[in-house]
């Protein structure tokens, strides 16, 4: 971020975390430094995560309940993506749009 362009390609840590005055501790240069910053393990974290993506639940019924409902076939199932995520690092999702958690519900059956 310390090498894009300020006006352009950076996002809110960059105004809120820079250095501003002589003596501040921060985690960015400041704006108007256009010094290039070389590279450097500064920012490396040690990243520990935990997530499930995608989970799918269904339940096909039995010859009973078929028999009853004169079915050959009758399924329920459930679909969700992004059910969590647990990490040691924040995760950026992006600033133009929300974020968003898809849940689906379907219904098979054939007569």
């Amino acid at each position: 971020m310390e090498n894009a362009d300020y006006r352009y390609n950076v996002d809110a840590r960059v105004y809120d975390s820079r250095w501003q005055k002589p003596g501040d501790n921060a985690a960015f240069k400041g704006l108007l430094v256009t010094a290039a910053t070389n590279r450097t393990s500064r920012f490396v974290q040690d990243e520990k995560t935990l997530q499930l993506q995608n989970a799918n639940v269904q339940y096909d019924f039995g010859p009973r309940v078929l028999r009853t409902l004169r079915m050959q076939y009758f399924s329920i199932s459930a679909n969700m993506a992004d059910v969590f995520y647990l990490s040691t690092i924040r995760r950026e999702r992006g600033t133009d749009y929300p974020f968003s958690r898809q849940v689906s519900l379907s219904v098979n059956a054939t007569f």
